[in-house]
């Protein structure tokens, strides 16, 4: 008698998670559930751009919908499908259904972030297919002005902090690409940035290994 009340009390509830993400890159949100048998998940993907144009933002929403109570774990991790490569960026969210179908849910904040580490190539690869970035060159000031990649901001390596970080780099989630000169400096501020709270970090290495034109 109570598992058949139990039953019929249940009633699917639905939760919506939105991410920004740029689709016409090639790089997609796609979802992971460590249990198929507590919710299901439904996706959507809207352009924000007009038609035809180039780099514009893509918005993701995942429907997580109740089938039965219980916890499951639901990964989404930002990514190319076809690259076997760590995901640009990962979110874990903790989802518990209770009898009722109820469903509640809160984002694993116990992820230490890192940075991604890629070549120059792929790093310029990168920020060919996307407009929304800043490029950091972390070499000092001297080094700066005999020639730097054009478009990149100065922000060196020695004299970086946090409020310093956050004045020049007020988004979080922004997407970063760091340089320097071979590539020691970059991973030491691209760690401080993750330090700080930032989450879409791509150090590129040195300018050494650059092959393209330089800006005085």
């Amino acid at each position: 008698m109570s598992s058949c009340t139990s039953q019929k009390s249940f009633k699917s509830d639905s939760v919506t998670i939105e991410l920004k993400g740029n689709s016409s890159t090639g790089y997609t949100w796609e979802a992971v559930l460590a249990s198929e048998n507590i919710v299901e998940i439904s996706k959507d993907v809207k352009y924000l751009g007009d038609e035809g144009m180039v780099g514009a933002p893509s918005m993701f929403y995942f429907t997580v919908r109740s089938l039965s109570s219980g916890s499951t774990i639901l990964t989404l991790e930002y990514k190319r499908p076809w690259e076997e490569k760590e995901p640009l960026e990962k979110k874990i969210y903790n989802i518990n259904v209770d009898e009722r179908g109820k469903i509640t849910m809160e984002e694993n904040q116990n992820i230490k972030l890192t940075y991604k580490s890629v070549s120059m190539d792929e790093g310029l690869k990168m920020m060919a297919e996307s407009s929304d970035y800043i490029l950091l060159d972390v070499r000092r000031p001297d080094e700066f002005a005999s020639g730097h990649i054009p478009g990149a901001v100065l922000f060196t390596n020695e004299l970086m902090t946090k409020e310093d970080a956050e004045k020049l780099l007020p988004n979080k989630n922004q997407r970063i690409f760091v340089y320097c000169r071979s590539g020691r400096r970059s991973k030491e501020a691209s760690q401080k940035l993750v330090d700080y709270g930032y989450s879409n970090v791509i150090e590129i290495g040195g300018i050494l290994d650059y092959k393209g034109d330089i800006e005085r």
